[in-house]
């Protein structure tokens, strides 16, 4: 079988190749050879493909096996890569604490995007609870970014239906005007992706503390 170089989508590599991985290695009583194959990835996940714009959740749902890797490696430096993605989105939170689904890739600043939680948005929301939960609950800085985008998801992006008053969540979309200003639409569309939502809500609910309590928890 011939074998060559190719391009591959940063995503989706690293939490299906590089975290099954990390994951087996694990799994296998630390047998080394995942770990060398895992360094041997994780050395090479430049992505080319959008080289002025780059999806949000390109960028953030990385931490988890980078962080991981830099622990069983003590190589700090894939660490200190990916949390600098963090650090700049922070720094570049939008008014509403929502992210659109791209950002510009040299500046860090978000662009006018789509604000969904489906593609190129559902992992942004999912990793900033998780990066909490891997750190111990100890890094502040998740917690305050989970429960900052989770007031704005609650108060920008849930909708009831008109008549059986069923709760979905909906998509925000830019609109640019004559005049250049720019506003957005609120679309009621919810496609498959946001299925992870509930589970990542009740995940947060128990771990970080409900509004109502006691928290019903699913078996």
């Amino acid at each position: 079988m011939e074998t060559g170089d190719a391009n591959f989508n940063t995503f989706e590599t690293t939490i299906r190749v590089l975290g099954g991985l990390l994951s087996a290695y694990g799994l296998t009583g630390h047998d080394k050879l995942y770990l060398d194959r895992a360094i041997e990835l994780a050395n090479r996940v430049p992505d080319p493909d959008l080289p002025f714009l780059v999806s949000t959740a390109e960028v953030s749902t990385l931490q988890l096996e980078f962080r991981y890797l830099a622990y069983l490696t003590e190589e700090e430096s894939y660490w200190e890569k990916v949390e600098a993605d963090m650090k700049t989105i922070k720094e570049h939170r939008m008014p509403h604490g929502l992210a659109s689904i791209y950002l510009h890739a040299q500046t860090g600043q978000f662009v006018p995007s789509a604000i969904q939680l489906g593609p190129r948005g559902v992992s942004y929301y999912e990793y900033l609870l998780k990066q909490y939960i891997q750190t111990n609950q100890t890094e502040n800085v998740y917690r305050e970014m989970y429960d900052d985008a989770m007031n704005a998801v609650h108060g920008n992006l849930i909708s009831k239906s008109p008549y059986l008053r069923m709760t979905y969540t909906s998509e925000l979309i830019p609109e640019r005007h004559g005049d250049g200003q720019l506003s957005w639409q609120l679309l009621p569309k919810q496609d498959h992706l946001v299925c992870f939502f509930g589970g990542s809500l009740m995940l947060g609910a128990t771990i970080t503390g409900a509004a109502v309590i006691p928290v019903s928890i699913s078996p």
